[in-house]
């Protein structure tokens, strides 16, 4: 299986004015360090629960796969397109012979050994879509890092256990 992000969101799920007004700065000297931070902070936040915080498009190719097909990238917004391979060539496999049922695609049977499925995932397009509470884990653990910049440390467990509930299971 192999994943590719086709197209990323332009915004981030908390800005640098959020996370100043959080920090107590009251300058703009530090803006380009935060922003780097409130992207870090976003793809920890991603990669510790398994979901997308705002809209992205992603290509997931399925090698000899089983129905059903499980989509990795979550909450999955739409199935875009759904392509396999027949004699070389890339055919869409059409709608009406699969469905979308949370992350899943169920269908009869598969055509193909080889399928893509480019999809939308994500809380929505904008920060109000994401969830209040994984903002707030954004925020603290860019102040965790802004504090501690010195050192060189991984997310500390505490920050895993307040995204907790957001974790995706794998199967």
């Amino acid at each position: 299986m192999v994943l590719e992000l086709l197209e990323a969101s332009e915004v981030t799920a908390v800005s640098v004015a959020e996370v100043k007004e959080h920090l107590g700065i009251d300058n703009n000297s530090e803006d380009s360090l935060l922003h780097s931070y409130i992207k870090a902070a976003s793809s920890a936040v991603e990669n510790m629960t398994g979901r997308v915080l705002l809209t992205q498009r992603w290509r997931q190719l399925f090698v000899g796969p089983k129905l059903p097909l499980i989509l990795l990238k979550r909450p999955v917004v739409e199935v875009v397109e759904v392509k396999y391979l027949e004699d070389g060539q890339e055919v869409i496999w059409e709608p009406e012979e699969y469905g979308l049922l949370g992350f899943k695609i169920e269908g009869e049977s598969l055509p193909s050994r080889y399928i893509y499925v480019d999809y939308k995932a994500g809380f929505g397009v904008g920060p109000d879509d994401v969830p209040e509470d994984i903002k707030q884990v954004i925020k603290l653990l860019v102040a965790y890092w802004y504090n501690n910049r010195s050192e060189v440390t991984k997310v500390p467990e505490g920050f895993k256990e307040l995204l907790s509930s957001y974790r995706t299971i794998s199967f």
